[in-house]
């Protein structure tokens, strides 16, 4: 185990992808040996997720469209081998109702 000054902290970033049928929102992070766990959260943590990973990236869908159960704050989270926490935060809304309408 090594600390901030032999090397980099963890970073995590997400990107989302829009497919035909569902929002795929994508965590990659950094320094893949620090990282004990990785997991979606949803600020709804009645909303079950599921995950799909691999060596330095994870990844949750939401089905399309978007409706208000579905909406809100999708927290990335990365618990580190030092028991520290890295996040990243990707916030899903629901489609404007002029747009929704074909309205401009």
């Amino acid at each position: 185990m090594c600390d901030y000054t032999c090397c980099p902290p963890t970073t995590a970033v997400v990107k989302a992808r829009r497919l035909s049928s569902e929002l795929e929102l994508d965590c990659r992070y950094s320094e893949v040996s620090q990282v004990h766990k990785a997991l979606w959260k949803h600020q709804n943590e009645s909303i079950h997720l599921d995950m799909e990973t691999s060596l330095g990236s994870i990844t949750t869908s939401i089905p399309l469209p978007v409706r208000a159960e579905s909406a809100g704050n999708y927290t990335c989270v990365l618990l580190l081998k030092n028991k520290q926490t890295v996040s990243a935060t990707y916030t899903v809304t629901l489609p404007s109702t002029s747009k929704a309408r074909g309205e401009m």
